[in-house]
């Protein structure tokens, strides 16, 4: 973990930096935890510090990722890691991936704060559109943050997703530019 001396986005109970290679073994435990993966995709199989340096290396050359770790503010401990992924520079757009591996941070509104500083960041400091992102239908808690951080339904995939040995439909949201406020 790096020095907390600086923040790259700073908010009220979290904050973000860049993730490290020396981030890897946290995150692996979090993405092992079959808690924290259960609305997910992942959790199949164990994940590796060699899928993280894998996944790490792809985000850090792509023009089209970007990836924090979520620290809370008074301890300066790791909750977990977030990011805007596939984004679209002419269409203006991306997707939001949040991530809250440690579970006695869960139902504190660290989520939430989340994702506002990150639609803050996608509408404010890289000049997007349009932010969405996919959730498993049967994630209520993910799905409070979401709306609470100003998301809207778009609608829903039927049997998306395959989890805990069953099909799950996929709830899409999504935030324009114009329906953002930074006030919240």
């Amino acid at each position: 973990m790096q020095s907390m001396d600086i923040s790259f986005i700073q908010g009220q109970s979290v904050f973000f930096n860049g993730v490290e290679e020396a981030d890897g073994t946290q995150i692996c435990r979090w993405l092992n935890n079959p808690n924290v993966t259960y609305y997910l995709e992942m959790g199949r199989q164990p994940f590796r510090v060699a899928d993280f340096q894998k996944i790490l290396r792809a985000a850090t050359r792509a023009d089209g990722d970007v990836v924090f770790v979520i620290y809370e503010a008074s301890t300066k401990n790791a909750i977990g890691f977030c990011g805007l992924h596939s984004i679209d520079w002419v269409s203006r757009r991306c997707q939001l991936n949040i991530l809250i591996g440690e579970e006695n941070y869960w139902s504190r509104g660290l989520g939430s704060e989340s994702c506002e500083l990150l639609l803050k960041y996608a509408f404010d400091r890289l000049n997007l559109n349009s932010v969405q992102l996919g959730v498993n239908a049967n994630n209520h808690r993910a799905i409070k943050a979401y709306v609470k951080a100003g998301f809207v339904q778009e609608g829903t995939r039927r049997d998306f997703l395959f989890c805990n040995g069953q099909y799950c439909d996929m709830m899409v949201f999504s935030v324009l530019r114009k329906e953002y406020s930074a006030d919240g």
